[in-house]
């Protein structure tokens, strides 16, 4: 990698502006990184570069890092994807992985060789617009699935709380609260983290119940974003109490853990504050109070 003495805020990917192949790929890589990369085709700052030589810009493209160091061809341009959402493990592989780095320059000469020719497959193959994959219709079929799974188990646990953890339940909220309190002291609030500390009384748990089905079809309606945060701390303390909902509340976590964040990562609308929250549930919390109560002897 050279280094020159000019100084950038973002990196630079100069590219042949001839090259109608080298055009198509950029104009997508642009969309990829948005402004966090600058491109520009040679032919307009090559003169602002002279230790680059002309047949280097023919020849492939290159990446002006901020601090003025300067890499070509396949390093490049997988500098370049690094600055992607989710590509920037292409790198990774580039720089760690023994024989990665030889492999992906012979694939980008060859590549880069017959580039002329590759436009018009790319075409057929892409599309002239070219465009990154999104995952708009992914995330809204995400959150309605789980709002309509969390509105199941509250329901379903609120018409039969009482009888299971209310005062004269099979299991008080109460004790419970006070065993766990008595074991873990002040880790509680990591190990079980619950509205519940605040209060256990028969009210907040159907309050609690009820509250999380309204804030579920708020989720599945799309209405009021900012109580999607409120729904999910609902769901932590539901989902500690519910033994007959568990699967049910571990399906909700699973795909908030697994698909929420992904199907958000290229968004920045109101609905990441809620795929955040939700993808920080632990799983274990869920294991956490069945193995719990079916040990309440030994937790005393």
């Amino acid at each position: 990698m050279q280094t020159t003495n000019t100084v950038r805020r973002e990196p630079l990917l100069i590219y042949d502006g001839d090259c109608r192949f080298c055009i198509f790929w950029a104009s997508y890589w642009q969309r990829l990184t948005g402004p966090r990369v600058t491109y520009a085709p040679y032919q307009e700052v090559a003169a602002q570069y002279p230790e680059i030589p002309l047949a280097a810009f023919q020849r492939a493209v290159q990446y002006v890092a901020p601090d003025g160091k300067i890499a070509s061809g396949a390093e490049a341009s997988l500098l370049t994807l690094s600055h992607a959402s989710g590509k920037g493990f292409w790198l990774m592989l580039y720089r760690h992985l023994p024989g990665f780095a030889a492999i992906a320059e012979l694939v980008y000469a060859s590549v880069a060789s017959h580039r002329y020719a590759l436009y018009r497959p790319s075409l057929w193959l892409w599309g002239r617009d070219y465009e990154p994959p999104r995952f708009d219709l992914v995330s809204w079929l995400f959150l309605r699935v789980i709002g309509l799974i969390y509105l199941a188990a509250f329901v379903s646990f609120g018409v039969q709380a009482l009888g299971l953890v209310g005062s004269h339940g099979i299991l008080p909220l109460s004790e419970f609260t006070g065993a766990v309190r008595d074991q873990f002291g002040s880790e509680r609030y990591w190990w079980f983290p619950m509205v519940f500390w605040l209060d256990q009384s028969d009210f907040a748990i159907q309050a609690t119940c009820w509250a999380g089905a309204a804030l579920s079809l708020l989720l599945i309606f799309n209405i009021l974003p900012p109580f999607k945060f409120v729904f999910s701390l609902c769901a932590i303390s539901v989902d500690l109490l519910c033994r007959s909902n568990f699967y049910r509340l571990s399906m909700g976590h699973t795909f908030a853990r697994i698909w929420l964040p992904r199907a958000f990562s290229e968004r920045g609308d109101t609905t990441r504050p809620m795929a955040a929250s939700l993808s920080a549930i632990p799983l274990h919390v869920s294991f956490g109070f069945g193995q719990t109560s079916e040990r309440r002897p030994d937790v005393g």
